[in-house]
């Protein structure tokens, strides 16, 4: 999962049923995790970032948050 930041915000992450993690995020932040399982993300509007999985671009316009749970192969 690759995240890049648009905006000054925060943001908070559980990947794979990890303990949370939290972000401050500022315009230009770019961040990868590794997902196996699945993964929760949770942000302060929908316009402070953008996603992808495995190259897609993640359709997040008017959420703010979601949870995947990537195919496993």
């Amino acid at each position: 999962l690759r995240m890049l930041a648009l905006a000054d915000s925060s943001l908070i992450i559980k990947v794979d049923g990890r303990e949370a993690d939290q972000y401050k995020l500022y315009d230009g932040l770019d961040l990868t995790w590794q997902i196996k399982q699945k993964v929760n993300v949770e942000f302060d509007a929908s316009d402070v970032a953008r996603f992808w999985l495995n190259g897609q671009e993640i359709d997040i316009t008017g959420y703010e948050s979601f949870e995947l749970n990537p195919a496993v192969e």
